[in-house]
């Protein structure tokens, strides 16, 4: 895979939480990986999540806890995904010394125009309560606050692998969404600095409620099923 697309790949996940040049040297190094060992999600990981773990500890080093590694498992999920997506959309790469010369190594351009199109990558199944969770504890703040794009997609994808006493653990929700939604609170500037850290901690409340709430309506509405 390219290294431009790898880069692509990375900018739409990591892109704010990484220098360009740490992520340029990650898009080389994955770019060299082959179709083999970018299909294991262990090998990306691997790779990504020193660089990921070291860039949610900004300002001053602290041990790393368990939030986090949740938070990083999510993003070199999220990655892994996208970089299978890539692949799916190249196609299969074309076998040296088969067919006439002047298509050896590259293939037809009937046969690649012949290609169906890739499928899209299929949408994360049963995180409907973390994103609408997540989504109504930021109402209050406005509609701009709501994290979007991979952003979104990789806090749920975090949320999700919480159970239910680690989303009650506010502080340590606060932990795990705060580096996002601060991102998010720089960016709205609807208030002063000094408001973040108690806008954070209800924003928090809100979430872990919600959650919880729709977690315990979930379970009655799967009894009543059986």
């Amino acid at each position: 895979m390219d290294a431009g697309r790898v880069a692509a790949a990375l900018r739409a996940v990591i892109g704010l939480r990484v220098p360009p040049e740490t992520l340029g040297y990650l898009a080389e190094v994955l770019s060299e990986l082959s179709a083999e060992e970018l299909s294991d999600p262990l090998e990306v990981r691997t790779l990504l999540e020193p660089f990921l773990l070291d860039a949610l500890k900004p300002g001053r080093e602290r041990p790393t806890d368990t939030k986090s590694l949740v938070l990083v498992e999510a993003l070199c999920e999220e990655v892994h995904g996208r970089l299978m997506a890539g692949l799916s959309a190249a196609g299969p790469p074309a076998r040296c010394g088969e067919g006439p010369a002047d298509q050896r190594c590259t293939g037809s351009q009937d046969e690649r125009q012949s290609q169906p199109p890739a499928a899209p990558a299929a949408e994360p199944r049963g995180r409907d309560q973390e994103r609408e969770a997540l989504c109504r504890a930021a109402e209050p703040l406005g509609p701009a606050a709501v994290p979007q794009g991979p952003a979104l997609e990789c806090l749920v994808a975090a949320l999700e692998m919480l159970d239910d006493a680690e989303v009650a653990d506010v502080d340590g929700l606060s932990a795990l969404v705060g580096p996002t939604m601060m991102d998010v609170f720089h960016e709205l500037g609807d208030w002063e600095p000094a408001e973040d850290s108690a806008r954070l901690r209800a924003f928090c409340e809100r979430l872990s409620e919600g959650l919880l709430l729709a977690r315990a309506g979930a379970a009655v509405e799967n009894m009543r099923g059986v």
